[in-house]
């Protein structure tokens, strides 16, 4: 009964045709965790994966997407390393991964998390392989830890890299995250783009405005350059963005489309 528009989650339940009354922006998870393992498969050419993950639908719809492709690429030394919410300590799960030595560590998992599995496996450890994490892990506190250590962790995300882009939409969020003394992030770049957009629509619309006309307005965007960004929506996933970017650690983050299988862009 409640309208929803632009979430900042990518959590599978959201993704369904029968939400009439919401609008997302970014791909799910399930897009980000399978644009994480084709990076560790294609780019990476990692054969052996511990998957340490969210043991709920956060974590799991991250998950099944990288199986399903590491079950396509016939990979079959595949490590699950779950851990429950608010969980702290990772010993056990440490321990293990540790013992299966991996290519690839991906990470399906908060940032609070990620950082005490990469201290409890210990730093000597973890700079030896290859980091993956999806978009939560844009956190500036983790990756300030992440820089401090030296890791070579990559990580995707569901906008184009805030500080350096030169898409319009990046221009104008810079000019009003410095007038207003906001932080050049991932997440308020996020919040930007969903908000501008509504603006955008709610501009075009004649008073009184009505929450149907809203979801109509958004659910008519096909095909549309907004400001540089490629919007179309999408009714089976209710999504309008369907592009991530995987940061690598250089200024210009690597776009990849996400609509037809994850091809590179």
């Amino acid at each position: 009964r409640v309208t929803v528009l632009f979430a900042i989650t990518g959590a599978p339940q959201f993704y369904k045709r029968s939400l009439t009354n919401l609008i997302n922006l970014r791909p799910s998870y399930a897009a980000e965790g399978h644009v994480l393992t084709q990076y560790a498969l294609t780019t990476l050419k990692a054969r052996k994966f511990a998957l340490f993950y969210q043991n709920d639908a956060f974590g799991r719809g991250l998950l099944e997407a990288s199986k399903v492709l590491l079950k396509q690429k016939e990979i079959t030394e595949i490590l699950d390393v779950p851990y429950d919410r608010n969980e702290e300590r990772f010993e056990s799960q440490a321990k293990r991964t540790i013992a299966f030595d991996p290519d690839v560590i991906l990470f399906f998992s908060t940032a609070l998390a990620a950082r005490s599995f990469i201290e409890q496996m210990g730093i000597p450890f973890v700079q030896k392989k290859e980091l993956l994490g999806n978009s939560d892990l844009g956190e500036v506190e983790f990756q300030a830890f992440i820089q401090e250590q030296s890791l070579p962790f990559k990580y995707v995300s569901v906008v184009p890299n805030p500080k350096t882009s030169d898409l319009q939409i990046a221009q104008e969020f810079r000019d009003a995250a410095q007038k207003n003394n906001v932080p050049l992030d991932t997440f308020s770049f996020e919040s930007y783009i969903g908000v501008d957009i509504l603006l955008h629509v709610l501009q075009r619309m004649k008073k009184p405005i009505s929450r149907n006309e809203i979801i109509e307005a958004l659910s008519a965007i096909k095909e549309s350059d907004y400001k540089g960004l490629e919007l179309s929506f999408d009714p089976q996933t209710r999504t309008l963005l369907h592009s991530l970017w995987m940061n690598t650690g250089v200024s210009q983050w690597e776009k990849i489309p996400v609509s037809t299988g994850s091809k590179k862009g």
